[in-house]
């Protein structure tokens, strides 16, 4: 979370800084030129190009971060809980993104919550093998 917090501050800091440079550099060449008339159209086809490109590459990664997101959720993993004062253990499948502090609900639909004296173990494993 703070690299995502730090990183968005490093583009705000580097686009000021970008068009601060920009603005002295029209300046100086403002001062140097004599004024035309009619001036030619500038063209800014290289910053609308590489500000279009950035653009879908932050969709892109956003759609890719999402979807890995969804991805991770919607796995489903083996829930066991063991009850610490008798040993006994029930065995359970659920999907990671049902799987709260103290409760959970099951592939097929049933919640459970857990107890004081119960822990929750998960693997991706399915039961019997190694």
């Amino acid at each position: 979370m703070l690299t995502k917090i730090l990183f968005t501050v490093a583009v705000v800091v580097a686009v000021l800084a970008f068009a601060r440079f920009r603005q002295q550099r029209q300046s100086e060449l403002a001062a140097s030129t004599p004024r035309l008339v009619n001036p030619p159209a500038k063209r800014n086809i290289p910053v609308r190009w590489l500000a279009s490109a950035a653009v879908v590459l932050m969709l892109l990664a956003t759609g890719v971060l999402l979807y890995t997101h969804w991805q991770d959720a919607n796995l489903v993993i083996q829930v066991r809980v063991v009850d610490a004062g008798s040993g006994k253990v029930a065995t359970y499948r659920a999907r990671r993104g049902d799987i709260d502090d103290r409760e959970f609900v099951t592939v097929d639909g049933v919640h459970v919550v857990l107890a004081e004296t119960e822990r929750l173990e998960t693997t991706t494993r399915p039961p019997g093998r190694n």
